[in-house]
């Protein structure tokens, strides 16, 4: 039930009333205005008057009383207040309801609250009563059925949540005063499970739904989740819930918006302590929600094997869609040793939690590392809140024994709430800074309060901390401190404490430099006087460095000398020494003179403190003002004196002008840093003033190699070698030799590749040789010093310099173990040293420029075959072969006639593709040329080989010439292969004259048909010679054994057949005639090759015969039946007769 009343007070009026009815009667909200008289306790506001003194604005405005540290006793007493209590609102029991209820029991009383910047809610019972931010005005109160449990607002404070004890949470929209929806989370079965009970922070027995209830939202996103932990230790976590959009929704009456909002929220159901196993089986008491780049952690605090532990949710990635899930990644068990924790809160930093146990100790925690750091034992405590931080980061205390207080960036306050006392049941609010556990103020509390929660996740930051006071009715109740509880609360006082700076009205004083009134106020409120004469010093400096940008230059140097010898008179009056010499070391002046005086005062200054005794001055602040003077000198030399080998000055007028800023910048900077940065913008001569003067007390060496890291590519090598060479490397430790070397190593191929020349990447390598840097041995200071501008001498002649100088000797001389001499001919730098050497030796002696990229890619081979590819006529590679290629060859150790064998395979390898029809080919030219150069046999007989393998048919004079004189060379070991390949030669030549240019003579599936296309040519003459050719050339190919019947026989047979059938009968007996002589009659009494040939033509020509007869019976026969019929009777006649011949000369 939502009760829309909404209470506007009447003109004049202190308080307006808002009555509800319930059971136990209704309650009255009363406003307190801040211009009316407090009256509505005056027993309560008696007490308070007695801790804290003055009344302001109607207001009770706290004294403090004295600060304890964790110790115990107080240590200091404070000048002023610093916290105020104001009574904000009361909310009470109706007079004329009051006896009608007085009478009945109360065994419980629940009371929640929780305030945010956009409103305050107080939780009464069964009513729920929502008030404006500063509780200034009451917007509404709200009855509920049952017993709400748990509140929360919303990140902007336009919703808030409610859990009820039936397990139901309603969000309700405040400007409307309306409940959203609401969602049934527990059903009240689940409440009566096995889940036992847990007593609250008042020890009274809790049974209800929820533990807790809380928004929690990331800054950079619009959405908000709400966590709710139920009795079963259940944690739900409702994501995706656009505030702004719901908001929007309702306010243009847009349902369907509504319902979008609602369906896009995500629940996630996460089990913290159903079971033994988990880490909260006990209780879940807290919980707190922090974001970090990865997603969300949910810090849970409770009891059980695991009191506190850390649960991870990583957010959704767009291209994994599994949503992420909640997961337990850390746990603390053993710290707590089996306590449990009430409270978990994380300060603002994000730093450190705070924690409460169950025996009310507070205890400090960083948080990544789950690491205890502090626990405070001195006092039992019931809760606790970390207060916000409103103070200026630069505010100081000062306490009446003088001593200045300084707030650190670590230390935070927190109010805490303490428990009753066991016999006088006082309970007290304090204000403690952790971590020292210091307590600035404390006053005495009623036995029923509370401490009201602050909205986590807030875009602002509440300005105040509010607790809420419990009342009750009968006399003994009068008094703060009770020996008994109250029988029945009837008034709840919602009071603010908030923190009022005594300083402040001292600090205007300073800021309008009203120094007169502002010492005049220090004297009165015990504060220190010295402190006005250090803001005049501030703002005197920031005065003088508002006229330094003036256009009169030499007015203002004038009018700095001045203020300066104003500023040394009022240090002079300053006794806090540590003061006065961080103010010299933190001036920024505009001029070099002005910033020099204060230094020297500050030297002059540690020198009379390191004669006294017992200082309180620390001594990093005393060796800092001695490295402050070294360093202005420093800075003198590479803002003025900072000239370059050919005495060119370094920056113009303006940028060597002195710069206060710069100055100041360059005093706390890191000398390797500083380094770093010169060496990154290529002032290598700056750098090397800075490393002269600061190697030793900056310890700079060690970081020589980030150094060198950030320098440009586009740096000169004669800027940065003489400096390596001289200052660097004879002081390099043996452990970091190797990352130089690699630094060098990289920077020779940077300078190769970036100059496209060899030379000066060889002489950055060449640091690495030994050899050069015992040739810099006795190296004069003088001319090292040109590096730096001329500056021969930074340093005074010490023993210190001394040693330097002996062992820079002593580790450069012949027989020190500096160096790489163990190890420099097998690193990578000595392959790239002598990768170099050889490219300046191919630019300056043979004209050839490659790169290191191409060198490296290659070998020194290719590079020979480069040196001869590059020579464009043939003719001329005689005179490249002597002049280049044999000098590198001797060079490397490589091998002539391997190379020139290369050479020539490469180059008939790149003419494969190219037309081979005509003889006297570039290419061939080429070979003959290098053929002259070869001067082993066999690697000119491989290369002939090849050469006629390649060549065109027909072939050339010159390489005929070539060949027949190889052939002509006595003792040749290969002169078969040699031979063979020649006689192939003349198979094509021949082939070609039968229209075949291309035949591969290997393919013996081919001879046969290559024979027959042969000896069908009847009209060519020497066509029975070249078949006997081919037929020769194929035995030569084991076709003999493949193909038994390519024989000449065969040869023979075939020829007479096809001169038979042209009818060249004449060229048939000359055929038979040439076989006779060719073919001598065998001795054992068979028939002559002719015999033979004759009588298998015979048979041939009978069997053509036949089938004509055949053809001819069967009506068949073809056209020219009449003509074959006719030269087949002819040559059979002329066969007949030759055999008839035959055989009469073989029986005469």
């Amino acid at each position: 039930m939502l009760e829309n009343d909404n209470i506007n007070g009447l003109p004049n009026a202190s308080a307006a009333f808002d009555e509800v009815a319930t059971e136990e009667g209704r309650w009255i909200v009363t406003l307190v205005s801040q211009d009316d008289t407090i009256r509505l306790d005056t027993r309560l506001d008696e007490e308070l008057m007695r801790s804290f003194a003055g009344r302001e604005n109607g207001s009770a405005v706290g004294a403090v009383e004295g600060r304890r540290s964790r110790d115990g006793p107080m240590v200091a007493e404070m000048a002023r207040a610093v916290y105020k209590i104001e009574t904000l609102a009361c909310i009470g029991r109706d007079e004329d309801d009051f006896e009608d209820t007085i009478q009945t029991p109360q065994t419980t009383f629940k009371c929640d609250a929780v305030s945010s910047p956009g409103g305050f809610c107080l939780m009464v019972s069964n009513q729920i009563h929502l008030l404006s931010a500063n509780c200034t005005e009451h917007i509404a109160t709200i009855n509920l059925d049952c017993d709400p449990e748990l509140v929360s607002f919303s990140s902007d404070a336009s919703f808030l949540v409610v859990g009820d004890s039936l397990g139901t949470v309603h969000f309700i929209h405040v400007q409307s005063r309306s409940i959203v929806f609401s969602q049934e989370i527990m059903v009240p079965t689940e409440q009566n499970g096995n889940c036992e009970s847990e007593k609250g922070d008042d020890g009274v027995e809790s049974r209800g739904a929820f533990r807790v209830l809380r928004f929690a939202s990331k800054a950079s996103s619009e959405m908000e989740e709400l966590l709710v932990v139920l009795r079963n230790h259940i944690l739900f976590r409702f994501s995706n819930i656009n505030m702004r959009k719901l908001r929007e929704a309702l306010e243009r009456q847009n349902a369907a918006m509504a319902m979008e909002v609602k369906v896009a929220i995500t629940i996630e159901r996460i089990d913290l302590g159903s079971t033994t196993s988990l880490p909260h089986h006990q209780a879940v008491r807290d919980l707190v929600s922090v974001f970090d780049n990865r997603g969300s952690i949910v810090i849970v605090a409770g009891k059980g094997s695991a009191p506190l532990s850390c649960w991870r949710r990583d957010d959704p990635n767009l291209e994994d869609p599994t949503p992420a899930k909640t997961t337990m990644v850390e746990g603390v068990r053993r710290l707590l040793q089996g306590v449990g924790v009430i409270k978990v809160q994380v300060t603002k930093d994000g730093r450190f939690l705070v924690l409460l146990d169950d025996v009310g100790r507070l205890s400090l925690w960083d948080k990544r590392s789950l690491i205890r750091l502090y626990q405070y034992e001195d006092v039992k405590i019931s809760d606790f809140n970390i207060m916000p931080i409103l103070t200026s980061p630069n505010a100081t205390l000062t306490t009446t024994s003088g001593s200045t207080v300084v707030p650190s960036s670590s230390q935070f306050s927190v109010i805490i709430l303490t428990a009753p006392d066991s016999v006088t049941q006082c309970r007290f609010i304090e204000v403690v800074s952790l971590p020292d556990y210091t307590v600035t103020h404390h006053v005495p509390v009623a036995a029923k309060c509370w401490l009201v929660k602050p909205q986590e996740g807030s875009e602002e930051a509440v300005e105040a901390t509010y607790i809420v006071e419990g009342r009750g009715d009968s006399p003994e109740d009068e008094s703060i401190c009770l020996h008994t509880r109250p029988s029945r609360i009837t008034s709840l006082y919602v009071r603010a404490l908030s923190e009022t700076v005594p300083l402040t009205r001292f600090q205007q004083l300073v800021k309008k430099r009203r120094y007169n009134e502002a010492q005049a106020f220090a004297t009165q409120f015990g504060l220190d006087a010295q402190t006005v004469l250090k803001a005049k010093l501030t703002n005197t400096l920031s005065e003088m460095m508002a006229r330094s940008g003036a256009e009169n230059k030499m007015d203002v140097d004038a009018d700095m000398e001045m203020s300066v010898e104003v500023l040394l008179k009022d240090l002079a009056n300053i006794k806090d020494d540590a003061f006065c010499i961080n103010f010299c070391l933190q001036a920024v002046l505009s001029t070099y003179a002005t910033t020099h005086a204060l230094l020297s005062y500050a030297r002059r200054l540690v020198q009379d403190i390191e004669k006294r005794e017992g200082t309180t001055v620390k001594p990093a602040v005393l060796s800092a003002v001695y490295q402050a003077v070294r360093r202005l000198g420093t800075w003198q030399l590479i803002r003025f004196g900072s000239d370059d080998e050919n005495g060119e000055v370094y920056g113009d007028e303006d940028e060597r002008a002195f710069d206060g800023k710069e100055w100041q910048r360059f005093r706390v900077a890191n000398m390797v840093g500083e380094m770093r940065r010169l060496v990154g913008m290529g002032k290598m001569a700056m750098a090397v003033v800075v490393w002269r003067r600061h190697r030793l007390d900056e310890n700079l060496l060690p970081h020589v190699q980030s150094i060198l890291d950030e320098m440009p590519e586009s740096v000169p090598t004669p800027e940065f070698i003489p400096w390596l060479r001289n200052e660097v490397l004879p002081h390099i430790q043996s452990q970091d030799r190797v990352k130089l070397s690699i630094w060098i190593e990289q920077r020779a191929r940077i300078t190769e590749m970036r100059e496209r020349s060899p030379h000066n990447a060889l002489q950055v390598i060449s640091l690495l040789n030994l050899n050069v840097m015992q040739e810099r041995l006795n190296v004069d200071e003088s001319v090292t010093g040109q590096i730096c501008g001329g500056h021969n001498s930074l340093s005074p002649a010490t023993p210190a310099r001394y040693v330097d100088r002996t062992i820079f000797v002593a580790h450069t001389a012949p027989y020190s173990t500096f160096g790489f001499q163990d190890t420099f001919s097998q690193s990578e730098a000595s392959i790239l040293n002598g990768q170099l050497e050889d490219l300046a030796y191919l630019w300056d002696c043979h004209d050839l420029r490659i790169s290191l990229a191409d060198y490296s890619h290659g070998t020194p081979n290719e590079i020979a075959l480069d040196l001869l590819e590059r020579v464009a006529a043939p003719e001329l590679l005689r005179d490249a072969v002597e002049r280049h290629f044999e000098p590198y060859v001797q060079r490397n150790g490589l091998s002539h006639d391997d190379l020139f064998a290369d050479y020539c395979l490469e180059v008939m390898n790149g003419a494969a593709g190219l037309e081979t029809s005509l003889s006297n080919a570039p290419w061939e030219a080429r070979i003959l040329a290098i053929l002259d150069c070869i001067r082993g046999v066999d690697t000119r007989l491989d290369v002939v080989v090849e050469l006629m393998r390649r060549t065109s048919i027909p072939w050339s004079e010159d390489v005929d010439a070539v060949i027949k004189r190889l052939l002509d060379q006595p003792g040749l070991r290969r002169g078969d292969k040699l031979r063979e390949q020649y006689r192939l030669m003349q198979i094509k030549q021949m082939l070609m004259g039968y229209g075949i240019k291309t035949f591969n003579i290997s393919d013996l599936s081919l001879a046969k048909g290559l024979v027959h296309f042969i000896l069908a040519k009847t009209e060519v003459e020497t066509a029975m010679d070249d078949a006997l050719q081919v037929v020769t050339s194929f035995k030569s190919y084991n076709v003999v054994d493949a193909y038994h019947h390519l024989k000449k026989f065969d040869a023979y047979v075939l020829r007479l057949q096809n001169l038979c059938a042209a009818g060249r009968l004449d060229k048939a007996s000359e055929l038979l005639d040439i076989i006779e002589s060719r073919e001598p009659d065998s001795q054992d009494g068979l028939p002559s090759a002719a015999f033979g040939v004759a009588q298998e033509t015979l048979i041939w020509l009978i069997e053509v015969i036949e089938d004509l007869r055949d053809s001819i019976e069967d009506n068949t026969y073809p056209e020219d039946a009449q003509q074959t019929f006719a030269w087949a009777i002819d040559s059979a006649v002329d066969l007949v007769r030759f055999l008839l011949k035959g055989g009469t000369d073989a029986a005469a």
